[in-house]
This record gives structure tokens, C-alpha cells and sequence, in this order.
């Protein structure tokens, strides 16, 4: 069967499908729009009632200084004495006033508010339903559209072209995903890895600061205190070396991350705290000080290798969906025109 007869046979589904496209597309960001307002309802009726809250607190308050004024007692004989008695009165009931019709304005707002989000989850939920029926319809239609457009012979060049452009793009996307991911990864181990060696920078710093070395180690107490130091530095080298292994096992899968170690392979503190002694206090500081350094410029090198991965994947998603759009939009309007020639053949 031709490609022109296929279309002929499947015209009216074609049609039907293409309407029901049309009578649904507005929910494509119709949708967006109807979830952002169901947002924006939530947090004002939350404002309202944290508002009402404290007008309530705030009238309370007033209310019952205008009690205590009413107490008899010496302010009531000292504002009676001077005469001011029934303008304080006057005073703190309009205060109060102001404050209860602050609260019962608000209650009237959070009122309307209710019934606005009332009516937003009404709308959300017709938009929902007709963009399901719309992505349904979608799919319908692409299925119908790869159908009439796989023969072996594309009827069209430009289409099969632009068709294959779409499946380079998404392979290589594939591969900036994965990327992504795996950057990820490595990221989030150098930072652990980066926590280690601080942790171990700090446990050799305390036994340094520990001047009187010599004098301390005659001591029970002093060389308890040097111990727990180096085996604090010493369980974070250990899990220093494991990060970085696991770092090295990722790196020879990934080409990008190959520099990264490249003249630091033989730095590793596997040995570093074994024999850990008083004269080598010093030198161990300076060689965990280094590591510290080369990996703050590793770090470094993933996070901006890792952003500029995420910045060209999100530029192909954007390339693919443009593609895709322009794409389907290139077969509908074959198809279209093939109806409409084979109309014009049957009246003619």
C-alpha cells in the first residue's frame, strides 16, 4: 500500500484525532497556570490566618487594658482625679474597636479566599482532565503518524531528515544524562572526601597544639589525649583512601575525569598514620595540608565540568522538544495536504 492510500484509508481517524487535538490544546498551559493559582490561593488564605491570628492576639491585648482601666483601684482614682477618666475610656474602646474590626475584615477576606481556592481545585481538576485527554490524543496521533510514515521509501526527504536529526539529538542526550549523573556522583564523594580531610587536618592541628609534647607523654592523661587525636586523623584517612578509590574506579569509565589525579596517584595516606610519631607530627600536617589542596581543585574542576554537562543538556532537552514540535507539526501538515490533493482529485 502507497503512501497516499494509507492516508486515504485512515483519513477520517486522522481528522477525528486532529479535532480532538485542537479542542484540547489550551490545556497545555492552561494546566500550569491553574496550578500556580491553586499556590497562590494556598498562601494567602495561610497569610490570612496567620493575620487573623494576630489581630486576635492584638485585640485580646486591647480589650484587656480596657477592662483594667474599668477596675477601681489607683489608676481609676488617679484618672478620676484628673479628670481624664472618660477619655481614656473613650480611647481604649476605639483602640479595640480598631483592632476587632481588623480581625473581622480579615475573617471576611480568608472567607473569599475559601471559596476562591474552591473554585481553583474545580478548575485544576478540569484542566487536568483535559490535558490527560490531550496527551492521550497525542500519543494517539504520533502512533497513527509513525505508521503512515514507515516505509521503506520516506515519501518525503526533509521529513525523514529532520526524523533522523531528532534520533541524534536523543541518543546524545542519552549520553549527557548519563554524564550528568555520573559527575553527580563524583561530586557528591568529593565532598564527603573533602569533609574527611578536614576532620583529619583538625585531629593532627590538636596534637600539635599540644607543645609540651615530651612533658605530656610521661602522663597517662597526655597520651590518651595524643592517642585519641591520631586515631581520630587516622579513621579519616581511612575513609579518605576509600573515597578516593571510589573516585578512580568511576574516572576510568569517564575519559573527562581521567586529569583529575593524574599527578597525584601516588598521594594516598594508606600509610600515613600507621608509625605516626612526635617528629612527624609536622611533615604529616603538610602532606594532609596538600591533599587538602589538590582536592579543593579537583572539587573545583567537577563542579565546573559538572555545570557546563547540565547547561548543554538542558539546551539539547530544549533542542529535541523544538524539533519534535516542528517535526510533528511537518507531518500533520503532509498529511493534510495529501487529503486535501485527493479530494481535489475526486471532484476534478
Amino acid at each position: 500500500m502507497t503512501f497516499e492510500e494509507q492516508i486515504r484509508t485512515n483519513s477520517k481517524r486522522f481528522q477525528l484525532l486532529m479535532k480532538q487535538l485542537s479542542d484540547t490544546e489550551w490545556s497545555e498551559t492552561a494546566l500550569a497556570d491553574a496550578k500556580s493559582r491553586l499556590s497562590a490561593c494556598v498562601r494567602e488564605i495561610h497569610a490570612s490566618q496567620m493575620k487573623i491570628k494576630s489581630c486576635q492576639i492584638a485585640a485580646d491585648k486591647q480589650h484587656q487594658r480596657f477592662v483594667g482601666i474599668k477596675k477601681i483601684g489607683v489608676r481609676y482614682i488617679w484618672y478620676k482625679v484628673r479628670r481624664r477618666y472618660g477619655q481614656l475610656v473613650d480611647e481604649q474602646a476605639k483602640a479595640w474597636l480598631r483592632e476587632f474590626r481588623k480581625c473581622q475584615d480579615e475573617q471576611q477576606r480568608l472567607t473569599a479566599l475559601k471559596e476562591e481556592i474552591v473554585v481553583a481545585q474545580k478548575n485544576l481538576h478540569h484542566c487536568q482532565q483535559n490535558y490527560e485527554q490531550y496527551t492521550q490524543t497525542r500519543q494517539e496521533l504520533n502512533e497513527l503518524l509513525d505508521q503512515l510514515f514507515s516505509l521503506t521509501e520516506p515519501p518525503h526527504p526533509y521529513e525523514d531528515a529532520l526524523k533522523q536529526d531528532i534520533k541524534k539529538k536523543q541518543e546524545y542526550l542519552l549520553i549527557l544524562q548519563g554524564n550528568s549523573r555520573i559527575f553527580r556522583h563524583v561530586f557528591h564523594i568529593l565532598t564527603k572526601a573533602q569533609r574527611a580531610i578536614l576532620i583529619a587536618q583538625q585531629a593532627i592541628a590538636g596534637a600539635l597544639n599540644m607543645n609540651t609534647l615530651n612533658k605530656f607523654s610521661r602522663y597517662i592523661f597526655g597520651r590518651t589525649i595524643i592517642n585519641s587525636y591520631l586515631f581520630k586523623a587516622k579513621d579519616a584517612s581511612t575513609q579518605l583512601q576509600e573515597l578516593l578509590n571510589e573516585v578512580k574506579g568511576i574516572r576510568s569509565e569517564l575519559s573527562l575525569l581521567s586529569h583529575v589525579y593524574i599527578q597525584n596517584d601516588d598521594v594516598i595516606l594508606n600509610t600515613l598514620f600507621n608509625n605516626l610519631c612526635k617528629n612527624k607530627l609536622d611533615e604529616s600536617s603538610n602532606d594532609v595540608a596538600s591533599l587538602h589542596t589538590m582536592l579543593f581543585t579537583a572539587l573545583s574542576q567537577i563542579k565546573e565540568q559538572m555545570e557546563r554537562c547540565e547547561v548543554e543538556r538542558n539546551q539539547t532537552i530544549k533542542d529535541v522538544n523544538r524539533l519534535t514540535k516542528i517535526h510533528f507539526v511537518l507531518r500533520c501538515a503532509i498529511v493534510i495536504s495529501t487529503i486535501e490533493s485527493s479530494s481535489a482529485d475526486l471532484w476534478s
